[in-house]
């Protein structure tokens, strides 16, 4: 059964994704600005613990189509940002060759930096397949929460200026912890039910965590807010998400659930391409906003989306990796 609740959630989080891509806002000034980008900060959290849900719903996890799936989009988002790296080895004068062949490619995520995510899904997969098979599940949990503060922590200092790769590796390690998480619930999910209301007020709490997380550490230690990834409350919103969208089972099938079904995977590729050229042009043009960029790419990179599916389904199919064997 489809959970179209779930499905507009997703839309809502890539919405969120976009936002603190686009900008740091200070049409809302400094403050407001750094705490409306910390309050999406749960959309990749979710994401993560989503694709730990629908794996375990499918009962077996097959490496072998998990890792060329997410290959073949990432060969082909990078294909769709080669013209991009391009551009700018002109610009600023050094190797096209060496922008797309390097270890940052290999190992950071690809040619373009926002498509980290893809590689640590490979990662991911490997963890998420060892916890299960070899650990127990107290073991796993415990390890996988550890890593979740440390990751928290590292997040901590690193917007106080002390750190900085660190976060960057129990970053992945955190998204294995979080896939992991989303896993073990849908493989045991018929022994917990979780009373909605109780779920509304997980979220609520998970955003005044996020909100008094983020003015403490600015007012008494510092922290630079707009640099924050992982306030502690945005997982704890993002697992109160996942629980309340998978108990909608009856929500019904609406435009917004099926564009987190079909094109939330899209428009996440997209919209940093459509950005590379709205900001610059808003640079220029002397507008110093965020949220023309942010509107323009959720909605372009969406309508994209949609037109590439009705007219070139062959290439919608590829960019989604429906086609890997």
């Amino acid at each position: 059964m489809r959970l179209h609740y779930l499905d507009s959630l997703k839309i809502i989080a890539v919405f969120c994704i976009v936002v603190f891509h686009s900008g740091t806002f200070p049409e809302f000034g400094y403050l407001v600005g750094g705490l409306l980008e910390n309050c999406t900060r749960w959309a990749l959290p979710f994401f993560f613990l989503t694709s730990g849900f629908m794996l375990g719903l499918a009962r077996e996890i097959n490496l072998g189509r998990k890792v060329n799936k997410i290959l073949q989009i990432l060969f082909w988002s990078s294909i769709i940002y080669s013209p991009i790296i391009f551009i700018k080895s002109i610009l600023l004068h050094d190797s096209f060759i060496e922008r797309i062949v390097n270890l940052q490619t290999f190992f950071g995520g690809g040619v373009y930096f926002y498509l980290w995510f893809l590689i640590s899904l490979i990662v991911v997969f490997l963890f998420v397949n060892y916890f299960s098979s070899n650990l127990k599940i107290t073991q796993a949990l415990s390890i996988s929460f550890v890593i979740i503060l440390i990751c928290w922590i590292t997040d901590l200092l690193r917007s106080c200026g002390i750190g900085h790769q660190e976060f960057y590796l129990f970053r992945i390690l955190m998204c294995a912890s979080l896939v992991y998480l989303g896993y073990l619930y849908s493989d045991n999910k018929d022994r917990f039910h979780f009373n909605q209301t109780f779920l509304l007020y997980i979220i609520i709490f998970g955003i005044v965590s996020v909100l008094a997380e983020s003015l403490l550490m600015y007012y008494f230690f510092g922290s630079e807010i707009h640099q924050r990834q992982l306030p502690i409350g945005a997982v704890i919103l993002a697992i109160g998400l996942l629980l309340f969208g998978i108990g909608r089972k009856k929500a019904n099938k609406t435009f917004w659930s099926k564009c987190g079904s079909k094109y939330s995977l899209g428009v996440y590729l997209l919209h940093p391409f459509i950005l590379t050229f709205t900001s610059e042009l808003f640079k220029r043009i002397g507008v110093p906003y965020s949220t023309p960029n942010l509107l323009i790419a959720f909605f372009g990179s969406l309508a994209v989306m949609i037109f590439v599916e009705r007219y070139f389904s062959w290439f919608y199919n590829t960019l989604n990796g429906v086609t890997a064997k």
